[in-house]
């Protein structure tokens, strides 16, 4: 319906190809290859193929010895402050083209594009990057965390839509659409 919903699962991730590395403070996921499926078991929702690589640096975080039962602060420390570099990249996909694929699990920035456009059919693919870069130390030593910069381009090859104050249908729609 061109609307967004609350998904009645979770993302979940099915692996099918990749190369996980840890060389030194550099933790490598290289050339995933995945589908992003929701758990709601819902014949509607159609599950979304993904290739994927994303490095995380450990290196600034390392200005102590770590202990396993300190694990949880070190792990929220990876998340708040690691330096990553993250590319994603969705080839082609459809939504609403037929019964099948109803519906479709992607990134919310997506979502909110297709939402706007009013998209009731779509072929699609998108690329993604998000990137962090190595935290800052403050004056009294503690981290300082880097902005996360997210860039991305959908393509739409062909889609049909009508925006929410313009109700004439539009069909046979090419675009190519930069978010941050």
């Amino acid at each position: 319906n061109g609307k967004i919903s609350k998904a009645l699962g979770f993302p979940q991730i099915k692996l099918q190809t990749g190369t996980i590395e840890l060389t030194g403070t550099l933790l490598e996921f290289r050339d995933l290859n995945f589908e992003l499926v929701n758990t709601s078991r819902d014949a509607r929702v159609t599950s979304l193929p993904v290739r994927a690589s994303l490095n995380l640096d450990f290196d600034a975080l390392l200005t102590k010895e770590f202990d396993w039962e300190d694990r949880a602060k070190w792990a929220q420390q990876i998340r708040d402050f690691a330096p990553f570099d993250l590319k994603v990249f969705v080839p082609d996909f459809s939504l609403g083209l037929n019964k099948e694929n109803a519906a479709i699990e992607v990134p919310r920035s997506v979502a909110d594009i297709f939402e706007t456009f009013g998209a009731r059919e779509v072929k699609s693919s998108a690329n993604l990057t998000a990137t962090r870069a190595t935290p800052t130390e403050s004056a009294d030593g503690t981290l300082m965390a880097q902005p996360i910069v997210v860039l991305g381009q959908l393509d739409i090859s062909d889609g049909s839509g009508a925006f929410e104050d313009f109700k004439y249908p539009l069909r046979k729609i090419q675009s190519v659409i930069r978010f941050s």
